[in-house]
């Protein structure tokens, strides 16, 4: 086990992770783990000049203790701010440790200030809805720096009727995020 209570899980062709709260993510996809080098000549192939990156939502560990759930962030956002410093054609998106809005306004602020274009929330937070979580001083704070947020589904179980049809990303996902918003509507 790592310190923060994440755990890199061998034996597949990607890693995965499994989190000390008993949370296991499914292999990564390879082209998250591909080489700057092969993202670049992608990017040439579709001639795209400048790419933005974040990290997958599945790996945000928002079961873990607050602190870890803190300092993991801060490791993903650091990660990947010197990644980006290292590679000039891609920028980044941060995350923030939810669902806590005081740790996520402190993460916002920091990243914000280490060069991060935006950040990206999932629908839910360990299945509660982002639109019913106490979040008013992150949106705030967004607001205040001019931070673009991204939305982004998630999938924190099974969805076997939608995945007998091969719909998870486009009805799941879609589902997700109308239910994750809907709710203060």
């Amino acid at each position: 086990k790592g310190t923060l209570g994440v755990t890199v899980v061998d034996g597949a062709a990607t890693p995965a992770l499994a989190f000390d709260y008993g949370f296991k993510v499914r292999p990564f996809f390879p082209k998250l783990v591909e080489t700057a080098a092969e993202r670049e000549a992608w990017l040439d192939s579709q001639k795209i000049e400048r790419q933005f990156v974040a990290t997958w939502p599945d790996i945000y560990g928002y079961g873990l203790a607050r602190e870890k759930c803190a300092a993991w962030h801060r490791l993903l956002n650091d990660t990947l701010a010197a990644w980006c410093a290292d590679h000039p054609r891609f920028g980044f998106i941060g995350s923030v440790p939810l669902p806590n809005a005081d740790d996520a306004v402190e993460e916002l602020v920091r990243i914000r200030k280490a060069g991060a274009i935006g950040i990206m929330l999932p629908a839910n937070v360990e299945n509660i809805n982002i639109g019913e979580l106490a979040l008013d001083p992150l949106w705030a704070k967004a607001e205040a720096l001019n931070c673009p947020v991204i939305l982004h589904p998630v999938l924190v179980g099974p969805a076997p009727r939608a995945a007998k049809f091969g719909l998870t990303q486009s009805t799941q996902y879609t589902f997700d995020t109308t239910l994750g918003t809907g709710v203060n509507l």
